[in-house]
């Protein structure tokens, strides 16, 4: 059996998590997402934060820039900053956007592309779900 990280280098499918902003932390929001995209001349925190507080107002979920492997997930998820409304993350595959017409998989917990399917459904084997992932992703017992 290959290492998890040779497996990485061929697996094209990619997973984004995604947040409500906690209207009381929208501070704390734009200034975590300014912090990470500094490096890349990224909005500054005052422009982040005009686009953090209409997501907070319109309940909207925000990327958090995240593009991970399936098996990264459960770390990831475990650490979704405090900002997010708790229970709200969810998993997409990449680059799905959430909506009210997104599909979602009931048997894996995560949105996919209504066209292709879920990623994890149409290949079983190369995608495996982390023991407990599922069963999480269901009952939303992430920060």
């Amino acid at each position: 059996m290959l290492p998890p990280e040779y497996a990485e280098l061929f697996d094209p499918m990619q997973f984004n998590v995604w947040v409500k902003i906690d209207p009381a932390k929208v501070m704390g929001a734009s200034a975590w997402y300014a912090q990470r995209s500094e490096h890349a001349g990224g909005k500054s925190v005052a422009a982040r934060y005009l686009d953090c507080r209409d997501a907070a107002r319109r309940g909207e979920y925000v990327s958090l820039e995240w593009i991970l492997h399936l098996r990264q997930l459960p770390d990831a998820l475990d650490s979704v900053p405090d900002f997010a409304v708790p229970g709200s993350a969810i998993v997409s595959d990449e680059p799905i956007v959430p909506d009210a017409q997104t599909p979602f998989c009931e048997t894996h917990g995560i949105l996919f592309t209504a066209r292709l399917g879920c990623s994890v459904c149409k290949d079983p084997v190369w995608h495996k779900m982390p023991p407990g992932l599922r069963e999480r992703l269901h009952r939303g017992e992430f920060p």
